[in-house]
């Protein structure tokens, strides 16, 4: 019989230990980076949407989905000062709803689509509102003011008293 040496098991080599550790470490810090990266392109990308552009978009939704919904009077504050100065709240409350009688039955079909061509210089700001009926789509020309940080409707160029929006042809 031929004697073989056995070794004993001893502790593990620390070598090899210390490259698992490595490994991971390394793995644990380039997830770190992803995570981070993904962290700032979402905060750039998306902004949280508080942009200006955003704030523009929201309040154009809500004058149109104020009207179906029987809450045009709760508009009336996200107008600027210049156009209350020349709509009295009773007076806009009529104009609302006025409006909702035109549209007679079209008004439970009522709905927000998009904005278009938003500019903003300053403090001031245009858009296209684009609504739709079951008569199709339709444009507004719609005017928003800054005042105090937060946009507010102001009354489109050539409107007068409670008119605030220009209908834009087709």
């Amino acid at each position: 019989m031929s004697k073989r040496s056995r070794r004993q098991p001893g502790p593990p080599s620390p070598v090899p230990r210390r490259r698992r550790l490595l490994a991971l470490a390394g793995l644990g810090v380039a997830a770190a980076a992803i995570a981070a990266v993904v962290v700032v392109l979402v905060l750039f990308v998306f902004g949280g949407g508080t942009s200006d552009e955003d704030k523009i978009e929201s309040l154009a939704r809500r004058t149109i989905e104020v009207l179906p919904a029987g809450e045009w009077p709760s508009l009336y504050d996200s107008f600027s000062d210049e156009y209350q100065a020349r709509c009295p709240r009773q007076e806009f409350n009529q104009a609302g709803e006025d409006s909702a009688t035109q549209l007679g039955d079209d008004l439970r079909f009522l709905r927000f689509k998009r904005v278009e061509t938003v500019v903003i210089v300053s403090d001031d700001a245009r858009a296209v509102i684009v609504g739709e009926t079951p008569k199709g789509e339709y444009k507004v020309q719609a005017a928003f003011h800054s005042e105090n940080g937060e946009w507010k409707l102001a009354p489109a160029p050539g409107t007068e008293g409670c008119a605030a929006f220009d209908q834009l042809p087709g």
